[in-house]
């Protein structure tokens, strides 16, 4: 019987050198899987910060894009060099756009009247098609 005292203290020892030596490869990973979740921590924060920068340059250039919508450069006139027997440049008025009236007469495009002439020009160009088809 005093032997089988002696070999269940042999084991008992033996399990809990084994049971230390886990405790302290759990202690080591949980020391690892710190490190890496503060370093994967501080490259998430990197990331947000580098991607708030993108989106601010990216909304100032918008923020400028907004501002210069609809504001064209003032056209440059063309520097003519004059002899002396050309005359002198003429300025010609802008054209308006015209359209076909019912008698086959243009008239000049007014501000709304272009949904009309999208709806001609599609109906010519249907018409056209057809007779090609």
């Amino acid at each position: 019987m005093s032997k089988m005292a002696a070999l269940v203290d042999e084991l008992r020892q033996q399990l809990n050198t084994a049971r230390e030596g886990e405790q302290e490869l759990v202690s080591s990973l949980r020391d690892a899987l710190d490190q890496y979740d503060q370093r994967l921590l501080q490259d998430v924060r990197s990331l947000a910060a580098e991607h708030e920068a993108r989106r601010g340059a990216i909304l100032t250039e918008l923020q400028s894009l907004a501002r210069r919508m609809g504001a064209f450069p003032v056209p440059r006139e063309p520097h003519l060099e004059l002899t002396d027997n050309s005359p002198p440049p003429r300025a010609m008025p802008p054209a308006l756009p015209r359209t076909a009236t019912d008698s086959g007469k243009l008239q000049a495009v007014e501000g709304g009247a272009w949904r009309e002439a999208t709806q001609r020009l599609q109906s010519e160009l249907d018409g056209y098609f057809k007779k090609r088809a």
